[in-house]
């Protein structure tokens, strides 16, 4: 259930970023909140241990980390709410899966990217949205792995 309200969240999210360029971050804090019930719910109702989350724990810091770096140095290239974005899909669906997920959307953002300087729409400091690739990413991950791990409420 939660992977599910994570995608139409991210579905909405996604048509917000390609109209404007920027997501609300009311909307992006509405991410965080089935990816905090599926880790209670793995927690207290399915008796997960903590350690399972260790390398999804990893990952979450890296992404803050990333975000950090990129707020300190200047860069305009990710906002907080594509951070919390990230966040809440490695918190549904675990580290690996959200690893693949994220590979997948940064390789399909280059291509397009790659595509539209090509035909010359876009050039080196163009922008284009980020989260309608993470969508992508995020179903495409779901569709070619099992859902052995995937917390259904």
């Amino acid at each position: 259930m939660p992977v599910m309200i994570l995608t139409g969240l991210l579905v909405v999210a996604s048509v917000y970023d390609i109209r404007t360029m920027k997501i609300p971050l009311w909307l992006a804090v509405m991410h965080m909140l089935p990816a905090v019930l599926a880790v209670a719910a793995d927690l207290l109702i399915n008796d997960a241990n903590i350690r399972d989350y260790i390398p999804t724990i990893i990952v979450v810091f890296m992404i803050v980390s990333a975000a950090l770096f990129m707020r300190l140095s200047g860069a305009d290239a990710a906002g907080s709410a594509d951070g919390l974005l990230m966040i809440a899909i490695c918190l549904v669906i675990k580290a690996e899966k959200a690893i693949l997920t994220l590979g997948m959307a940064f390789i399909l953002a280059g291509l397009f990217a790659g595509f539209l300087m090509m035909i010359k729409k876009a050039g080196r400091k163009s922008r284009i949205p980020f989260i309608p690739f993470l969508t992508v990413g995020l179903l495409l991950c779901l569709i070619v792995t099992d859902t052995g791990d995937i917390q259904f409420i």
